[in-house]
């Protein structure tokens, strides 16, 4: 099955997963979601399969997308553990 396949199937179980592990910390699946699928995304890329997250979050963080007038919401401060979190269940049910 395709990434974007099983990011589509997944997708749902991953938002409630996320909201009853970190609403309460005020992150809403809906403010994070594109950060979890970039760090999804990279779990599934052959060349960072193997490594831990300590070895290529500097990488992913230099990837970021950064809009020009980037807002708190879209630091990478803020979204940092939607990354760790979509790369780490990418790896896991691989």
């Amino acid at each position: 099955m395709a990434v974007e396949d099983k990011w589509r199937k997944l997708e749902p179980r991953f938002r409630k997963e996320w909201e009853s592990k970190y609403s309460s910390w005020g992150m809403e699946w809906t403010q994070v979601r594109e950060a979890f699928r970039f760090g999804w995304i990279a779990g599934h890329r052959p060349e960072l399969r193997q490594r831990r997250w300590g070895e290529i979050e500097r990488d992913l963080e230099s990837h970021w997308y950064r809009p020009q007038m980037a807002d708190e919401l879209s630091s990478w401060d803020y979204i940092r553990e939607a990354v760790r979190e979509g790369f780490e269940k990418a790896k896991k049910l691989e």
